[in-house]
């Protein structure tokens, strides 16, 4: 593992038989939501699992974190482990990132694993949100963190995934609040890449929850309608390496290996 100031955190594990995984978590997570998901692919993949910028073990804290510049870092961290081309999965906020490198280096993205993510940009309101997110973190970020992430999930997933919801919470408290503010900021300003993923369709996985309240599934089908973008549907929530986590892990494991 690394933990350099100006660079990212990152674990290292597997065999690098058919390939690199990236694994790029969410707002307010770590790179501990894919430890569940790492023994289905070690034996066959070098797994890079990352704490993006202002979160869980990483620095390389702005007051406004772009996109672009954590796609910058992964791009860093890639390069220092002499990798040329690795499958990209990213939750959410991981997937913004994703696209972002994709954009940058096209060559690097053997595949893309969008997991409750979109190519859109955020509409006026959801801008208005995040800076409503923001000054909420300065009151009182416990309250915010707990409700927020019980809103991620689909509310009758919230007794099944009791676990998860408090495991997810307690990764969420620990995120740096100027991290926290600095990734509102920057997915506030990100671009849009729905046109990036129909040039790149066959490479394009998004996995998607019916439920997700975050990123709507009707969004969703609209960016994947008439491409070949593969499309797993889940019935969950925002977080469906929880809530469907077989379900999820399958599709991810023939999609990246029909890529391979």
């Amino acid at each position: 593992m690394t933990n350099i100031e100006d660079k990212l955190y990152y674990t290292r594990e597997g065999q690098e038989v058919r390939g690199t995984i990236v694994l790029l978590h969410g707002f307010l997570g770590s790179s501990k939501i894919w430890e569940a998901l790492i023994p289905y692919f070690k034996k066959e993949y070098l797994i890079l699992n990352i704490d993006l910028p202002g979160h869980g073990h990483s620095g390389c804290i702005q007051e406004t974190i772009e996109m672009s510049f954590c796609a910058d870092k992964v791009l860093e961290l890639l390069a220092d482990e002499n990798v040329k081309s690795a499958h990209i999965v990213g939750h959410s906020m991981g997937g913004y990132v994703g696209l972002e490198i994709l954009n940058k280096q096209p060559s690097v993205v053997n595949s893309l694993t969008l997991f409750n993510s979109t190519a859109t940009d955020d509409n006026p309101q959801k801008r208005k949100d995040r800076l409503l997110a923001v000054k909420v973190f300065d009151r009182s970020p416990e309250v915010f963190i707990q409700a927020a992430i019980e809103n991620l999930f689909y509310k009758p997933n919230l007794k099944r995934f009791k676990a998860d919801v408090e495991a997810l919470q307690a990764i969420a408290l620990q995120t740096p609040i100027a991290g926290a503010q600095g990734s509102l900021r920057g997915m506030r300003v990100r671009s849009n890449h729905v046109e990036l993923i129909k040039a790149n369709e066959k490479r394009i996985h998004i996995t998607a929850g019916k439920f997700d309240n975050t990123v709507l599934y009707d969004s969703i089908l609209t960016q994947t309608r008439g491409t070949e973008i593969t499309l797993t549907s889940l019935d969950s929530g925002h977080m469906g390496f929880a809530e469907s986590a077989e379900e999820s892990r399958d599709a991810m494991i023939k999609f990246i290996k029909q890529h391979s």
